[in-house]
């Protein structure tokens, strides 16, 4: 999902960033608005730890 949103793969921008460092391309999420499509995981049901299962991301 996230090599789709930011359309860069995501090993390149581990491999040409410093540990700890946020590339620009992730930053610049945070302007945006977007449309998650998502499902409640198993986990939810049985533990009532809230988790979701990302299905879509509609920018």
């Amino acid at each position: 999902m996230a090599q789709r949103l930011i359309k860069k793969n995501v090993d390149t921008l581990i491999s040409t960033n410093p540990p700890g460092f946020i590339p620009r391309e992730i930053t610049d999420l945070l302007e945006k608005s977007f449309e998650w499509n998502v499902s409640f995981i198993e986990s939810t049901i049985i533990y009532g730890s809230v988790s979701f299962q990302v299905n879509a991301i509609n920018a």
